[in-house]
């Protein structure tokens, strides 16, 4: 009897090892964001992939205006996405998915292109959510393993970079981590109809930290731009409107808080 009931233990571990062998592991696909705005001049942006498994990319063939390189990997991935120009109206949009290898995991990314809004932008104070940068090669070919990211959620106490643009061209970038907030002072010409956004820092001598930004979207509650801060390194920012901006305490500058860039470096200082 004893013999009976060890032979029947065995014999339910061995079934349990064959079907949890046979179960495989649990797939998981998460992307750095999925939603991308792009202005009518088009452009590149880029996604991280980070699986464990096999993926492809699912696009309807009938959409054109915009490519994705590559449509496949493995684990670990970054995927790039081209958009063209667009000089005619309304906004489109199109959807495409980020599949596992067995198809049970996916993720869905939104591509929207429209023309930029004339947007006020002293309206309100912008909340750095997304920061990306990367290199190109002396071709301008995207180097893939040079691509970074940062996300911040707004109200995260540990770090927070905030855009205040005034009303007379001049702003402050805002840097608070833990309980430090640091000013930095910069002029500004906004060129909605001509995409363009030029930031000057002040520095120990003079406002000579000079960038000409493209923008990327703008409307009521987003701000992109990018920017080629050295010869082929570039960064892009995702900033949204600042929820209670109006009780924003750093709005009112503290002068002994005032700070200088050191030297041209990237826009935001992510280090």
């Amino acid at each position: 009897m004893k013999k009976n009931s060890l032979l029947t233990v065995l014999t339910l571990f061995v079934l349990i090892a064959i079907t949890a062998s046979s179960c495989g592991k649990r797939e998981v696909i998460t992307v750095t964001k999925d939603i991308l705005s792009f202005s009518a001049a088009g452009g590149t942006d880029h996604i991280q992939i980070s699986a464990n498994c096999g993926w492809s990319i699912v696009k309807d063939e009938s959409v054109d205006w915009f490519s994705i390189t590559p449509t496949e990997g493995e684990n670990n991935g970054l995927i790039t996405i081209t958009v063209n120009n667009y000089e005619e109206s309304p906004d489109r949009e199109a959807l495409f998915t980020i599949k596992s290898a067995s198809g049970k995991k996916s993720k869905t990314i939104v591509v929207h292109q429209n023309e930029i809004e004339i947007t006020n932008i002293t309206d309100c104070v912008w909340f750095v959510s997304f920061y990306e940068r990367w290199n190109t090669d002396y071709y301008q070919n995207f180097i893939e393993d040079s691509y970074e990211y940062w996300s911040y959620n707004q109200g995260d106490n540990e770090r927070n970079i905030f855009f205040y643009f005034m009303p007379d061209s001049t702003g402050y970038q805002i840097q608070t981590q833990n309980q430090d907030t640091i000013f930095y002072l910069f002029d500004y010409i906004f060129y909605p109809l001509g995409d363009s956004l030029y930031i000057n820092f002040a520095s120990d001598d003079e406002l000579v930290d000079d960038y000409h930004s493209t923008i990327d979207a703008l409307n009521d509650d987003t701000f992109i731009f990018s920017d080629e801060w050295k010869p082929n390194f570039f960064e892009k920012i995702t900033m949204i409107k600042f929820v209670g901006a109006s009780k924003l305490p750093y709005v009112k500058i503290n002068p002994y808080k005032i700070s200088k860039k050191k030297s041209h470096g990237p826009l935001v200082d992510v280090e």
